[in-house]
């Protein structure tokens, strides 16, 4: 089990895929989520929904990279890990929330 240091993201139209990729960000504008492999490497799967009371959304960048938030609290898998994706890239949280 190793960590994911940046998530390419992966835009898709009409489906995610039943098997995701490690360190892929897998995103659909049209039906508002994101999914992803926990970045701690423990292969459980990550959903934000874009439209739910947490308030996730996501900033496609100039430059081709994604940022996502706010950070993302894993603390219902048992890793219990939190962290953030800043232009691709995985930013370990040691607080509440950034």
């Amino acid at each position: 089990m190793s960590r994911i240091a940046e998530f390419q993201p992966v835009f898709v139209e009409h489906y995610i895929p039943n098997e995701l990729q490690e360190g892929k960000l897998y995103i659909s504008k049209k039906y508002r989520i994101a999914i992803h492999k926990c970045a701690c490497g423990c292969g459980q799967e990550v959903v934000t929904d874009f439209d739910n009371k947490r308030g996730w959304d996501f900033k496609n960048n100039d430059d081709n990279t994604v940022t996502l938030y706010p950070s993302i609290e894993n603390f219902n898998l048992r890793c219990k890990s939190h962290y953030c994706i800043r232009n691709n890239k995985v930013v370990w949280c040691k607080n509440k929330e950034v």
